[in-house]
């Protein structure tokens, strides 16, 4: 988990929305800079999903956790422990 992030965990009702930005700025900055496809891009979009859905936002939630899901899938296979865990997101 990215340090930045960290100092808002557990998240407090007021720091919500500066932990959801952290994450999301981490995650586009992974994309920019390792690609979609990046492993580590993949656990920071799988990280931003778990929070959203933890925050009770699952509409939110929904995009980047079946994008992952999907990206793994094909990068991975189905047997791959990465597979396996967005799978059981």
């Amino acid at each position: 988990m990215n340090v930045a992030v960290q100092d808002y965990c557990p998240i407090q009702p007021r720091s919500r929305s500066r932990a959801l930005v952290a994450l999301d700025e981490n995650t586009l900055t992974r994309r920019l800079i390792l690609g979609d496809d990046h492993p580590d891009t993949l656990t920071s979009a799988s990280n931003l999903a778990l929070r959203l859905a933890a925050l009770g936002d699952l509409t939110a939630a929904r995009a980047p956790d079946e994008d992952t899901l999907t990206r793994r899938r094909r990068i991975f296979g189905d047997d791959h422990v990465q597979r396996q865990v967005s799978g059981s997101d």
